[in-house]
């Protein structure tokens, strides 16, 4: 699945305002040394510089995921290579529409929305819903350098991020989807305590 595929994916499933390709804002490693030759880039993220009122996003998969990305052909998916692409993605997106509607946004809130999404888009590929579940929420592989409080945050967004999509995909079969989509973009546009306590509360 193409980068862009994803974004506009995404883009329709909550219906954001599209906005340009992500192609656009995508960092490379070497365009990035050039000019931050003392502070690596480390491994996939969305990059955020401010100035005054100016806000400046990129994002930054790595040389290893796109490669994983673009040798496969469209009946092929590395899961791994496509969600590492939807989380940050997703993180983009998150960050864009939380930016152009003045809507203040925790660490927390961005990792859990980007577990949620990474599962609905896999959930188009892996049907069992018990069998995704756990190969996305089962056994986290952390990066051992994060910090404790980094650790605790992902471990926390994973959490969460698997409770919120077990009762999703519940709620989707007892309910009209129609009415469950408009529940799940209704939440997309809660703010990041109300988006918080919702879920602890299912």
């Amino acid at each position: 699945m193409k980068l862009e595929s994803i974004q506009r994916h995404l883009e329709h499933l909550y219906r954001l305002i599209p906005t340009p390709s992500i192609q656009h804002y995508l960092i490379h490693p070497e365009e990035w040394a050039q000019t931050n030759a003392k502070k690596p880039l480390g491994g996939p993220q969305v990059l955020i510089a401010q100035q005054g009122e100016d806000v400046r996003l990129g994002v930054h998969l790595g040389k290893e995921v796109l490669e994983r990305l673009e040798s496969k052909t469209p009946k092929q998916v590395d899961l791994p290579a496509l969600m590492s692409a939807t989380e940050e993605i997703s993180h983009f997106l998150f960050l864009v529409w939380s930016l152009l509607n003045s809507r203040p946004v925790s660490l927390l809130d961005i990792e859990v929305q980007g577990e949620i999404d990474k599962f609905l888009l896999a959930s188009e590929l892996i049907p069992n819903q018990q069998t995704l579940l756990n190969v996305l929420f089962g056994h986290p592989d952390y990066d051992p350098s994060l910090s404790k409080t980094a650790k605790a945050r992902y471990e926390e967004a994973n959490k969460l991020g698997r409770k919120f999509c077990a009762f999703f995909m519940k709620a989707l079969k007892k309910d009209n989807k129609g009415d469950s989509l408009r529940q799940l973009r209704n939440f997309y546009r809660m703010n990041s305590q109300a988006r918080l306590s919702h879920i602890s509360l299912l």
